[in-house]
C-alpha cells in the first residue's frame, strides 16, 4: 500500500496556457479540500502571457478573476527557452516552497531554481516520454495519426528538456476514448484531464513515486514547435485528408494564397472551417470536373450555399465552410463566390 504524504506541500505552478489551466483547477480543488496534500499554491505565469492574453486567454488573468490564490507577475526573460531566470523562493507568508509543479511553461527551468524546492520540480509532459519531446506533442500525435496517445509526469531535468525520470505515465487508446480524430482543443482538454488526475496521485504519494522514478527508455522523438509555415496549404502536394489533419493538429486556420487569376496580386486567405473528408457528403455533379487541378474551386448553391469545394492533390476535394481574404471578415461560400464573382472550374487557390 503507497503512503500518503507525511506533511502538506507548499507548491508553486509554473504554467502559462489552457493545459496547465486544467492540472492548476486540480490542485486548486485539492487544497480547498484541505486534505493535508497542498498547503498552499502560488503561481508563477511564464513570460509568454502578454501574448496569451491577446490569443484570448490568460493564465494570469484567469487566476486573478477565478481563484482566491497568489499569482506573481509574469516572468521577464530572454527569448531562448533556455534562458536563465530566478523565481520567488517563498510564499507570501515567508514559508519556503516544497515543490515546483511545472505544465507548459515554454522556459527551461534551471539548476539553480530547482535546487531550492526541497523536493525539486515535476513536470506534465502529454505524451509517452521519451516520444514527442518538446513543445508540441498533442499535435504530432494527431499529425502522425497515432492510435496511442498519453501521459507523463517526470522530475524535472537540469540537463534537457523533458529529459527527467519518469514519476508516472498513463497511455489511452484513441480509438477505444474515441478521439482518433479529434481536433486540437478537444485532445489537449481530454489529455490535461487524465495528467491532472494523475498528478494528484502524484502529489498526494510523492515521496513514494520519486523513490521508484526510472529513467526514459526506448527511442527518443522530438516534437517541436510548428511556424507559420506549417500552416499553410499546398494544393499540389496535400490531399484532402492531410489538410483536414493538419487542421486538427495546429488547431488554428490553414491558410493559402487567393489570387483571381495566375497574374493577379495574391492576397492571403484563411481556411477557418475545413469539414472532414470522411463525413462530408460531396454533390453528384463533382464528378464532372474531371480536367480540375489543385486550387480549382467548386461550388453548388443547390447542394450546400454554406460549403465551397477545393481540388487538392490526387484530385480529391476538400470542403470548406468559412474563408477569409485578408483585410476582410470570415464569411461563408456563397458569399465568398458572390463578393469576388467567381465561376467554377477556375484556379483561385495557390
Amino acid at each position: 500500500m503507497i503512503k500518503s504524504q507525511k506533511r502538506a506541500l507548499h507548491i508553486l505552478f509554473f504554467g502559462g496556457d489552457q493545459f496547465s489551466r486544467i492540472h492548476l483547477d486540480a490542485l486548486y480543488t485539492e487544497l480547498k479540500r484541505n486534505s493535508g496534500i497542498v498547503t498552499s499554491l502560488t503561481v508563477q505565469t511564464s513570460p509568454q502571457s502578454t501574448k496569451d492574453a491577446k490569443k484570448g486567454f490568460s493564465l494570469q488573468q484567469y487566476v486573478q478573476k477565478s481563484l482566491d490564490i497568489p499569482v506573481l507577475p509574469p516572468l521577464t526573460v530572454g527569448k531562448s527557452p533556455r534562458a536563465l531566470f530566478d523565481v520567488q523562493s517563498t510564499t507570501a507568508d515567508g514559508y519556503a516552497f516544497d515543490l515546483a509543479v511545472v505544465v507548459s511553461f515554454g522556459k527551461f527551468v534551471p539548476d539553480h531554481v530547482i535546487r531550492q524546492f526541497k523536493f525539486g520540480g515535476i513536470n506534465v509532459h502529454p505524451s509517452m516520454l521519451p516520444k514527442y519531446r518538446g513543445a508540441s506533442p498533442i499535435q504530432y500525435t494527431i499529425l502522425n495519426k497515432d492510435q496511442e496517445a498519453g501521459v507523463s509526469i517526470i522530475d524535472l531535468s537540469p540537463d534537457e528538456f523533458d529529459g527527467g525520470k519518469i514519476l508516472h505515465q498513463r497511455a489511452v487508446n484513441l480509438k477505444e476514448e474515441g478521439m482518433y480524430r479529434a481536433h486540437f482543443d478537444q485532445m489537449r482538454d481530454f489529455l490535461a484531464q487524465k495528467g491532472a488526475q494523475d498528478l494528484i496521485k502524484v502529489v498526494q504519494n510523492l515521496r513514494h513515486y520519486k523513490q521508484h522514478a526510472n529513467s526514459q527508455t526506448g527511442i527518443v522523438s522530438k516534437a517541436p514547435k510548428f511556424t507559420v509555415e506549417d500552416e499553410q496549404v499546398s494544393w499540389n502536394d496535400m490531399d484532402a485528408e492531410t489538410i483536414y489533419t493538419r487542421k486538427r493538429a495546429l488547431g488554428k486556420p490553414l491558410h493559402c494564397y487567393f489570387a483571381l487569376n495566375e497574374h493577379a496580386e495574391k492576397k492571403l486567405v484563411k481556411l477557418h472551417s475545413i469539414l472532414d473528408p470522411q463525413a462530408v457528403a460531396i454533390p453528384a455533379s463533382l464528378s464532372l470536373q474531371t480536367n480540375a487541378i489543385p486550387g480549382t474551386f467548386y461550388f453548388d448553391p443547390y447542394f450546400s450555399k454554406d460549403v465551397l469545394f477545393i481540388c487538392t492533390a490526387n484530385k480529391e476535394w476538400l470542403a470548406c465552410d468559412m474563408i477569409q481574404v485578408e483585410g476582410k471578415k470570415a464569411v461563408n461560400a456563397l458569399e465568398f463566390m458572390n463578393g469576388y464573382q467567381l465561376t467554377n472550374g477556375n484556379k483561385y487557390f495557390y
